[in-house]
């Protein structure tokens, strides 16, 4: 096992500040002497010692290799490990084993992020576009149908509320019709087992009472819903129901239900361009900033940034790249899968926290590294 400490000539306690200048000034000659295979072993050795998690891992493992008496410190080349042993389908995974090593080489000054303040900046990037999304589904959409479409949105509430007032009465004469049939059956049942016949006739005249009662209340209410499906037809809303042998006539309930959506077609357009306009200020606030800076608001208050793979500033190009991703992916996603799509994007975006260089599917899209400020 290489010694990375003795190969950048350092103590197992120095501070990352020393290890870094050493790392330079070790690089720098063999750049000069022209050794790439010295070079990337110093990589190598700082990719490691300059992130904690993976320096608290190799300092268990080099204590360990040096009990086994498998520490090169004179700073010679391990030999080459072994392939290894293909895991079982059901065997867990060796939680022993060293974590994968970056495969990507830092720019030089830079230094891995804590995951952990990775991941705050992510959440208070998150809660600001939480913010953005509840202001504009919550408070600007409804002020602005109101603003442009006012007649439309007080017609379609008035409709959602009839056509739920109607589902409780047809639910309710559903119930008292089963209660008729179930006291049918008793009062059968009873005739036959020479039960007491007398109550179960009483009961079954009470639940046709009831039965009559709820389809009364059903019709009555439908007769007064009848107004409003004059309006809709009044208004040139569609209240048509595609004919159907087998339902018979179509339903006052039925009718409402086929203006409702009319009317809100009407209004898809307008929804539309709001929720576009939800996604245009959520890409303005990732791009913006990160093209200027590198930093989001949560990556200033980390003390992270974003930057090419080469070091060089993200710039605009980069940021609509890296950010564009993300964006218009979730857009697409929200027009088929509504709410859900936020879970999905949500896993993608994380996927930087599994891979060994904590690049993301949209770092990689745009060969951009998060390193520390």
């Amino acid at each position: 096992m290489d010694d990375y400490y003795g190969l950048l000539g350092v103590q197992a306690d120095a501070e990352t500040e020393e290890i870094r200048t050493a790392y330079r000034e070790k690089k720098a000659a063999f750049d000069a002497a022209g050794d790439k295979e010295q070079v990337a072993r110093l990589n190598r050795a700082w990719n490691v010692l300059s992130d904690p998690y993976q320096r608290g891992r190799y300092d268990e493992q080099r204590a360990q290799a040096a009990l086994d008496g498998t520490l090169e410190r004179d700073g010679a080349a391990a030999p080459p490990p072994a392939a290894p042993r293909r895991r079982g389908l059901f065997q867990p995974p060796d939680r022993t084993a060293p974590p994968p090593q970056p495969t990507v080489e830092l720019p030089p000054g830079a230094s891995w992020p804590q995951p952990r303040r990775r991941l705050v900046a992510m959440i208070i990037d998150l809660a600001v576009l939480f913010v953005l999304f509840v202001g504009t589904f919550f408070f600007a959409m409804p002020a602005i149908l109101d603003a442009t479409s006012p007649d439309e949105v007080d017609l379609t509430e008035r409709l959602a509320d009839e056509i739920a007032e109607l589902d409780d009465l047809e639910q309710a004469r559903d119930d008292a019709r089963d209660e008729r049939r179930d006291a049918e059956q008793a009062l059968e049942d009873a005739q036959e087992a020479d039960g007491d016949v007398e109550a179960a006739e009483a009961a079954l005249e009470d639940a046709r009472a009831a039965e009559e009662d709820a389809a009364a209340a059903l019709t009555a209410r439908e007769e007064d819903a009848g107004a409003l499906v004059d309006e809709c037809d009044a208004g040139g809303h569609d209240t048509e129901v595609d004919p159907d042998d087998d339902e018979g006539a179509p339903t006052v309930r039925e009718r409402l239900e086929e203006c409702y959506l009319d009317v809100n077609s009407g209004l898809f357009g307008t929804r539309l361009a709001i929720i576009e306009g939800f996604f245009v200020l959520g890409l303005l606030y990732l791009v913006v900033p990160s093209a200027l800076t590198g930093q989001t608001l949560g990556k200033a208050l980390m003390k992270v940034r974003v930057v090419r793979l080469d070091g060089s500033p993200l710039g605009w190009g980069g940021a609509f790249k890296r950010y564009g991703l993300i964006v218009v992916g979730a857009n697409v996603l929200y027009l088929v899968l509504q709410v859900l799509s936020a879970a999905i994007v949500l896993v993608v975006v994380l996927g930087w926290m599994r891979n060994p260089n904590q690049q993301g599917l949209h770092d990689r899209t745009a060969k951009t590294l998060v390193v520390d400020a």
